[in-house]
């Protein structure tokens, strides 16, 4: 196997083992009985816009919480407690942002669809 195929091939794997996570994390948090008010969410993306240039759409929006349990991946390597994940599942992005210095942290591509069924 030539070199190059070898490292396309790693290169999907974690390409795909990243947006299984984010469709992971989204479907947790779609069942979550933790919501954050309307209020607090209009807030964030009013922060966020003042630095980037938003997607059309309405966020699921994370909060941090355990940083030792996001180890191993790349996405969230500078994660601290308390930092925000927005996914942004129709424009394939997700956010990382540090609310109290106001910056964003990480950005990444994403793939979320529907997931396979068992037949």
């Amino acid at each position: 196997m030539k070199k190059s195929s070898l490292i396309l091939i790693l290169l999907t794997l974690v390409f795909a083992r990243t947006s299984y996570f984010f469709y992971q994390q989204a479907s947790d948090l779609r069942s979550s009985d933790i919501e954050i008010s309307q209020g607090e969410i209009d807030g964030l993306l009013a922060q966020l816009s003042r630095i980037m240039v938003l997607p059309d759409e309405e966020p699921t929006i994370a909060t941090v919480s355990d940083t030792s349990v996001l180890q191993g991946q790349p996405f969230f390597q500078h994660a601290e407690k308390g930092d925000r994940v927005f996914i942004f599942s129709e424009s394939g992005k997700a956010v990382l942002y540090r609310e109290k210095d106001k910056k964003i942290v990480e950005i990444a591509p994403i793939n979320i669809g529907s997931p396979l069924q068992a037949q």
